[in-house]
Order: structure tokens, then sequence, then C-alpha cells
């Protein structure tokens, strides 16, 4: 807030989460995650893709949607939901599982 008073109309509206005083971009951090990624020999994936990754390893957890929601600082569900909460394979096998032990010991 400081620095959005400090720079007044000059600061950057983009909201970026990794920015300079001004607002703009910092490209510091993407710097590091590029030579990260090459000494550990992994895919080339955008820190974004980080937080994908995160809400379905946390899905797949079994870990409350609402939980992740708040992880990621969403003020709507809907937003978690419909940006990230994909469904894998796993997830698919697990629900299966789940209905069917449901299923035999209630029926």
């Amino acid at each position: 807030m400081k620095n959005k008073i400090r720079f007044g109309s000059e600061y950057s509206k983009l909201n970026f989460v990794f920015c300079n005083p001004d607002g703009l971009r910092d490209r510091t951090l993407n710097t590091a995650f590029e030579r990260i990624k090459k000494r550990a020999n992994v895919p080339d994936i955008r820190i974004h893709d980080l937080r994908h990754t995160f809400v379905v390893l946390s899905l797949e957890a079994g870990i409350p949607l609402e939980h992740i929601q708040h992880d990621l600082g969403h003020e709507s569900i809907s937003i978690t939901a419909d940006i990230y909460a994909h469904i894998t394979k796993k997830m698919r096998k697990k629900s299966k599982k789940k209905i069917s032990e449901y299923m035999s010991n209630n029926f």
C-alpha cells in the first residue's frame, strides 16, 4: 500500500503477486525458477502450474475444497473449483471404491 501511494498513477494496476516496488512484474523469481528447472531436469512448466499441481495433489489426498480455497486465498469456492479442481484417474478410482464399499456395507 505504501508503494501504491508513493508511485501514485505510475503504479501498475495489474496486481502481480511478485512485483517490483512500482508494481511491475519482477523477473527475479522466474529467472531463479528457470535455473532450478534446468538443474533438476524437470519439464518446462510455469510457476503458476505449481498451483494447479498443489490443488490436484491436495484433492487426491482428500483435503476438502474449502481448505484449499483458503490456502489459495480465493474469496469464492467456485473460483477454486472452476479453475483448479481437476478430476484425475486416481480420484475417480478412489470414488468408485468408496461407493462400492458403501453399497457393500449398507445394502
